[in-house]
């Protein structure tokens, strides 16, 4: 359950930014400040929460015991280094 608790931002953010590709082709409106958000917010969550997640496990002794809990930080770690792509990929392109 608390891993849940750690999902619910990532799909906040991924909802910010999914809502800013709507406003950019459907409204045609001011997107670029929401995408930043999305993905700003998720370059700086998903670190975080991997160590934070890290340092409970190790307190609690559960250190790489489970696949759900591999499937959480492979999640965790293919954001943030997509983040990482889509932020260098948006800089060159604007």
């Amino acid at each position: 359950m608390r891993r849940l608790y750690e999902l619910v931002p990532t799909f906040i953010l991924l909802g910010i930014i999914v809502f800013s590709l709507y406003i950019r082709y459907v409204l045609h409106g001011m997107w670029v400040n929401t995408l930043v958000l999305g993905i700003t917010g998720l370059f700086l969550y998903s670190p975080f929460a991997l160590y934070i997640d890290a340092f409970i496990a190790k307190y609690e002794g559960e250190v790489n015991k489970g696949l759900g809990l591999k499937l959480f930080q492979y999640y965790l770690t293919f954001l943030w280094f997509g983040t990482i792509i889509i932020g260098i990929y948006s800089m060159n392109h604007n």
